[in-house]
C-alpha cells in the first residue's frame, strides 16, 4: 500500500525550491486529500505523523495537503509553496494520479492560516480553485496571496538658494542695475547652505505573513543632480547627499546644475597701467574698464560703469557691465550669461544669453543660448544696426538693420564653443588624414588592410621587419585615433543641429532692406521692409509669419 504513496521527502523538497520553474521539474506525483478523508486502514508499522488521525483502525486526514510517507509514518504534507522573500504564498498542483474531492474555500484558508500567511489574501483566485474538479496529469502554481512590494519616495525635494544665473534689473535708459545682487541673496558666507536635498519618504510594504517591509526613500540628487563645485563641499548622510556647504565667504553661482562660491576681487578703474588682472575670484569694478585693460577671470565680473576701446574681458562664469561696452578691438568672451547697457563696435562671444537693454551697433556677436535686445534707452532702443549676431537659441529686437540700408547680419548658428570645437576637431582630423597617407606611400601601400599589411611585414626579410612593424604600429594607432576623432566630429555636429533646433529670429516692429537673415546654411536677403517678422527654418527653407500670425510666408534666397 504504501508503495502507491509519494515519498514524503520528495514533495518537501519540491516545495522548498526558490523558483516556480524548480518548483514544477522536481514535483513528483502525488495524492491530494481533504480534511476528514479516510486515507487507508491502518497496519503495522505504519504509525500516524502531521495531520493524520488513527481512529477505529483507520487513517484520517487532518487538512488539506498531499498524502506522504516517511519510513513507516503516514504524514499529510500542505500544498503550498512560498517564495523566498515571502511576497507569494501559491497552491502547487503536483501531479494527480486520480481526482480528489471538489475544494472548498475554508479549506484554503486554513491551510493559509496554518502556514502563517495573513496579508493579500486573494480571494478570487480561491473561488476560482474551488468552482471545479483539479484536473489530473497537470501541474502549475495558483497564486493565493500575494504581499505589497514598498513603494520608493518620489524624487527627494531639493531646496536650491542659489539663483541659476545672475538676473539684474534694466532701468528705463537701458543700464544694467546689479546694485541689489551685490549686496542680496547671492553675497554668502562659510557654512551657509547652498542647497538641501532631501529625500522624500516612500511608503511601507508587507509581506504575506504580514512582516512590514521598510519603505525606500527617494534620492533626492537624482533628478537635479546638482553637484559641489569650487569652494563648495557635500555632506553626505547615510550615503545619501544632503547639504550643499560654502567653504568661503563670497558670491554663489549656480552653472550647469554646479554650486560654487567665488571670493571677490574689489577693483576701482582699471586701465592699461593697472596691468593684467587675472584671478581666480570674482571681479568687481566699481569705475570703469578703460583702453588697455585685460581682466581674466575663473569667477564672473560685474562692472559699474562702462568698458572703452581695446580693452579684453574673459570670465568663466557671468559678465554684467552697467553702462556699455565699446571699442573697435575690445573683445568680450563670457562662458555664462553676458548682460550690458549697449554694444557698439566690439566683439563679444558668450556661452549662454546675451541680454542688451538699448542696442547693438556695428558689433560681432556670437551666443550659444539667446540674444535680446531691449527696447529701452531712447530711439536707438532696441535695435541691431550693422555687423553680424549670430546664436543658437534664438534673436529679438525690435529694430534689425537701418533706413539708410547699413548691412547687417542676423542668424541661427551652432553654440560659439561647440564651433570652436568642431573647427579643432576638423584640423586634428586633416592632420590625421596627411600623416596617415604619408605613411600608407611609405609602406607602398594603396588602402589600410591590417591584416594583409601584417602579411606582408611577416614576408620581407629580417632586416627590414622592425623597420616596418614600426611603421605598421603607427599606422594603426593613428586610423583609430582618426576614427575616434570622425565619430566625436558626428556627435558635435548632432548637438550643434539640436541646439539650433526650434530657434527663431524674431523682430517685434521692423526689418529692413539689406540684412541678411541666416539660419545654419540657409540665407535670406531682405530686399523689402517687413513689419514684425519672426523667420524659422523649415524643409522648404527659411520663412517667416508675421507676429502670432499663423500663415507663412516663403522668401526667396
Amino acid at each position: 500500500m504504501t508503495e502507491q504513496i509519494a515519498n514524503g521527502s520528495q514533495i518537501r523538497a519540491a516545495l522548498a525550491q526558490t523558483s516556480p520553474d524548480q518548483v514544477l521539474a522536481t514535483a513528483p506525483p502525488a495524492r491530494l486529500v481533504v480534511p476528514g478523508e479516510d486515507v487507508m486502514e491502518w497496519s503495522a508499522p505504519l504509525v500516524a505523523g502531521e495531520y493524520i488521525d488513527l481512529s477505529a483502525g483507520r487513517f484520517l486526514a487532518l487538512a488539506l495537503g498531499y498524502l506522504a510517507v516517511d519510513e513507516n509514518r503516514i504524514s499529510v504534507v500542505p500544498p503550498l509553496w512560498l517564495s523566498p522573500d515571502r511576497m507569494e504564498a501559491c497552491f502547487a498542483l503536483l501531479p494527480l494520479a486520480d481526482p480528489p474531492q471538489p475544494l472548498q474555500p475554508g479549506w484554503l484558508l486554513e491551510l493559509l492560516w496554518g502556514t502563517g500567511v495573513r496579508h493579500g489574501i486573494q480571494g478570487k483566485a480561491i473561488e476560482a480553485l474551488c468552482a471545479g474538479p483539479l484536473p489530473c496529469g497537470e501541474k502549475r502554481l495558483v497564486r493565493l496571496a500575494k504581499g505589497d512590494l514598498p513603494v520608493e519616495g518620489a524624487v527627494g525635494q531639493v531646496q536650491c538658494y542659489v539663483a541659476p544665473q545672475l538676473q539684474a534689473t534694466v532701468l528705463e535708459d537701458g543700464t544694467i542695475d546689479f546694485a541689489s545682487l551685490i549686496g542680496g541673496s547671492q553675497l554668502v558666507q562659510v557654512d551657509e547652505v547652498l542647497a538641501e536635498l532631501t529625500p522624500t519618504a516612500g511608503q511601507p510594504g508587507m509581506d504575506v505573513t504580514a512582516a512590514p517591509l521598510a519603505a525606500l526613500p527617494g534620492d533626492a540628487s537624482q533628478e537635479l543632480g546638482l553637484r559641489a563645485g569650487r569652494n563648495v563641499r557635500q555632506l553626505v548622510r547615510q550615503g545619501r547627499p544632503a547639504l550643499l556647504l560654502s567653504e568661503v565667504a563670497g558670491v554663489a553661482h549656480l552653472v550647469d546644475n554646479t554650486v560654487s562660491v567665488m571670493a571677490v576681487c574689489e577693483l576701482q578703474d582699471v586701465d592699461g597701467q593697472t596691468g593684467p588682472v587675472e584671478e581666480e575670484r570674482d571681479v568687481r569694478v566699481t569705475g570703469s574698464v578703460l583702453s588697455g585693460a585685460s581682466i581674466k577671470t575663473s569667477g564672473s565680473i560685474l562692472i559699474d560703469g562702462h568698458v572703452d576701446a581695446g580693452a579684453l574681458l574673459e570670465a568663466q562664469g557671468d559678465i554684467l557691465v552697467a553702462k556699455g561696452i565699446s571699442g573697435e578691438n575690445t573683445r568680450v568672451v563670457c562662458r555664462g550669461n553676458l548682460e550690458t547697457k549697449f554694444l557698439q563696435n566690439c566683439s563679444v562671444t558668450v556661452n549662454h544669453n546675451l541680454v542688451v537693454g538699448s542696442f547693438i551697433f556695428q558689433s560681432r556677436v556670437s551666443a550659444g543660448g539667446r540674444v535680446l535686445v531691449m527696447e529701452k534707452g531712447g530711439s536707438r532702443g532696441g535695435s541691431i544696426i550693422g555687423g553680424e549676431i549670430l546664436a543658437s537659441k534664438g534673436i529679438e529686437a525690435a529694430l534689425v538693420g537701418s533706413k539708410t540700408a547699413t548691412p547687417t547680419t542676423v542668424g541661427i548658428a551652432p553654440n560659439p564653443v561647440l564651433a570652436a570645437q568642431l573647427a579643432k576637431l576638423e584640423e586634428l582630423a586633416k592632420s590625421l588624414d596627411a600623416n596617415i597617407l604619408r605613411i600608407m606611400r611609405t609602406l607602398n601601400i594603396d588602402k589600410v588592410d591590417v591584416q594583409q599589411i601584417k602579411l606582408m611585414a611577416e614576408r620581407s626579410p629580417p632586416s627590414r621587419r622592425a623597420y616596418l612593424m614600426s611603421y605598421i604600429r603607427k599606422l594603426i594607432e593613428m586610423v583609430q585615433y582618426r576614427d575616434k576623432t570622425e565619430r566625436t566630429l558626428e556627435d558635435l555636429k548632432l548637438q550643434g543641429g539640436v541646439s539650433c533646433k526650434d530657434a527663431v529670429i524674431r523682430v517685434t516692429k521692423t526689418i529692413f532692406p539689406e540684412v541678411r537673415v541666416r539660419i545654419e546654411e540657409a540665407v535670406f536677403n531682405v530686399s523689402q521692409l517687413i513689419e514684425q517678422p519672426v523667420f524659422f527654418k523649415s524643409p522648404e527653407g527659411i520663412l517667416y509669419r508675421v507676429g502670432d500670425d499663423e500663415q507663412t510666408h516663403p522668401v526667396k534666397p
